[in-house]
């Protein structure tokens, strides 16, 4: 009778009961009651907090069985997207409200997401708190695995009872992985990838994914007002590493070099202050964006080795390579930095590399940028990248989706990052060529002044919307007029109508009505220049729907839609994950390519391929057309270089 009323009593309350013990020490197994569903789940506190012992079986909207077979969910709980965990689109409160798969959420407070009240979605730091009681990352991934259903010898010895079950999770293009290893959500996340908690065979991580892949969730239990019992210093203790400097730690300000009056965010990790740009002082002899041949125009200065060792100004200087080891080691270590120091935007480009039946299936490359350091891609050749110097021994750091690596050239044009110090005693107090910043406060146009109108072409009668910004008026939708060597995506007419036409390049030329003509890629870039930079571009000008990855905020009306294109041999692919458009400049070595701008990236096509069509309006800010100058130059050779190197 007595158990009876006990039992009764926990599920009104949902709160812990059933005490079995201490079976480590530290250990405390108990029970919970879920009120929503009624299910019992074990728990275990282990230091100061407690967790379900079990992985969440409560049923919402994007959360799956493996093989959709219940008694599956009853022994393995549920996979959940990310967004379903966060419980983005509040089926179940408002905390996590937007948190979804194309947005970076800034999560002040702990977030319930899918869990039962009292109970919170673990943080990162959570996971790496736990990691580091059981003994730290030698250890976590035996203590913590249950001790059968592993395959191999894959069990673990389950030292704490957290009995963490190799569930797997479901990838991205739906296939269940069982067997092998366990994956837990986290509530950090960047903008398309999230943290997560993993064991493996002989391994513990806690790193980022795809935010569309199901995970399996174990709650946390609420403590303190919900701080869960956390310290208020600024570190605390990294399995991975040494000592890991807490996000919410970092000191932002900014610094003004007075040799060129041009202004830099700053951030302070730890002990160590960082420009949270690149350098873009001009020495004279660096690759700067207003210089013709520069090394990248969007991204500050690029500067060979002997020349960055005293480029940065007084009271900074070039960071030894001990500087980046502290760096790495403040924030995880070199594979963990990686993803937290990029920036969440401006590396997903290289998203779309394959493709299943509703889109890539593959992880995206954007950081998390948790510290606000920032960094953004210097180079697309395949694999995005961003490289800096070091001081000493012709060495630079190079980031890259998979971590930071160590790598040594000559002669090579690499970006600067000045850490706060003694400066150099031989640095450049004046430039050659001074210049000034423009603040994106006067060089961005706003999009409150943005002139929307509309145009009749009267070849078919046809109505396109059309925006001004800046000097340049834009067809705000993708031409639609019948042409030879145009076609509808999958040549179904109802793509035409909602994405336009896509048309060879040759056709693609003459396509635009009397009055409009097709854009350079220079006229390109003043467009991206008017709304910020290439970076914030492929937001800032996406349609808000209709994206598979990621909609824009389509701030100016641009409204691009994924239209995907048409390849030379007849099929179609990228539809609701790329938008193409063809431009009216031509690779002078290579006649038979020509350029297209991507969302994504840019690069040359072939003529045969199928891309889609803006008009811009004559009598704007015309440049001229390399269809009207073919003729080889170096000029025309460098300029191919730089769009290259500048998305």
């Amino acid at each position: 009778m007595n158990k009876f009323l006990i039992v009764l009593i926990c599920i009104f309350l949902s709160v812990d009961c059933l005490a079995e013990g201490d079976s480590a020490g530290r250990t405390k197994l108990n029970t919970l009651v879920d009120p929503r569903d009624g299910r019992h789940y074990k728990t275990v506190t282990i230091g100061k907090q407690t967790w379900m012992a079990e992985n969440l079986n409560y049923a919402t909207a994007n959360s799956y069985c493996y093989k959709d077979v219940a008694d599956s969910c009853a022994k393995y709980g549920r996979f959940y997207t990310w967004a379903a965990a966060m419980d983005s689109v509040y089926i179940l409160r408002t905390s996590g409200y937007e948190c979804g798969f194309d947005r970076e959420c800034s999560m002040i407070k702990q977030v319930q997401g899918v869990c039962p009240n009292d109970w919170h979605l673990p943080t990162q730091e959570d996971w790496l708190d736990l990691i580091n009681e059981v003994g730290g990352a030698s250890k976590a991934n035996n203590v913590l695995k249950s001790k059968t259903g592993w395959l191999g010898i894959g069990n673990g010895t389950d030292d704490f009872g957290f009995a963490a079950l190799p569930a797997g999770d479901k990838d991205l293009d739906d296939r269940f992985l069982i067997g092998n290893d366990a994956a837990f959500w986290s509530s950090t996340g960047g903008t398309l990838n999230a943290y997560y908690m993993g064991l493996e065979h002989n391994k513990v991580n806690v790193e980022s994914i795809s935010k569309v892949r199901g995970l399996s969730v174990r709650c946390v239990k609420n403590v303190d007002g919900g701080k869960n019992g956390r310290s208020p210093l600024s570190f605390w203790t990294n399995p991975f590493k040494h000592m890991l400097v807490r996000p919410d730690s970092v000191v932002v300000g900014s610094f003004t070099d007075s040799r060129d009056g041009q202004t830099y965010g700053t951030v302070m990790i730890g002990s160590q202050t960082w420009m949270s740009e690149n350098l873009n002082y001009d020495t004279g002899d660096s690759f700067c964006s207003d210089k013709e041949n520069s090394c990248n125009k969007y991204h500050g200065c690029c500067y060979k080795w002997k020349e960055a060792n005293d480029a940065c100004p007084a009271g900074w200087r070039l960071p030894t390579e001990a500087d980046w080891d502290t760096l790495f080691e403040s924030v995880g270590g070199k594979d963990r930095a990686g993803n937290v120091l990029r920036s969440s935007i401006g590396w997903g480009w290289s998203c779309p590399r394959y493709y299943g039946d509703s889109g890539p299936i593959n992880s995206c490359g954007d950081g998390s940028d948790n510290y606000g350091f920032s960094v953004i891609p210097s180079s697309y050749s395949y694999y995005p990248n961003a490289e800096f110097w070091v001081s000493s021994g012709n060495c630079f750091m190079d980031f890259v989706d998979s971590g930071v690596y160590k790598k040594k050239a000559e002669n090579k044009k690499v970006s600067v990052r000045c850490i706060k110090g003694n400066g150099n005693s031989n640095s450049r107090q004046k430039s050659k060529f001074p210049r000034k910043k423009k603040s994106l406060s006067s060089s961005v146009f706003p999009p409150s002044k943005v002139i929307k109108d509309s145009f009749v072409d009267f070849r078919d009668g046809q109505t396109y919307k059309t925006v001004t910004i800046g000097k340049q008026t834009w067809f705000a939708q993708n031409l639609n007029y019948i042409t030879s060597d145009s076609y509808c995506y999958d040549d179904n007419v109802n793509n035409c109508t909602k994405y336009g036409r896509l048309y060879k390049q040759e056709i693609a030329k003459t396509a635009c009505p009397n009055g409009w003509h097709l854009p350079t890629t220079s006229e390109w870039n003043a467009l991206m220049n008017e709304v910020g930079g290439l970076i914030v571009a492929r937001l800032k000008l996406r349609a808000a729907e209709g994206w598979f990855n990621g909609k824009g905020t389509d701030d100016y009306g641009f409204s691009a839609l994924p239209a995907g294109k048409r390849l030379s041999h007849g099929t179609y692919r990228g539809k609701s994950i790329e938008s193409y458009f063809a431009t009216d400049s031509y690779d002078d070595v290579k006649l038979d390519y020509a350029y297209t701008y991507n969302i994504f990236t840019r690069g040359g096509f072939y003529d045969g391929d199928g891309y889609s069509v803006r008009c811009v309006k004559n009598g704007g800010e015309i440049i001229e057309s390399s269809s009207s100058k073919k003729s080889a130059s170096s000029d025309s050779k460098y300029e191919q270089n730089d769009w290259f190197s500048e998305f």
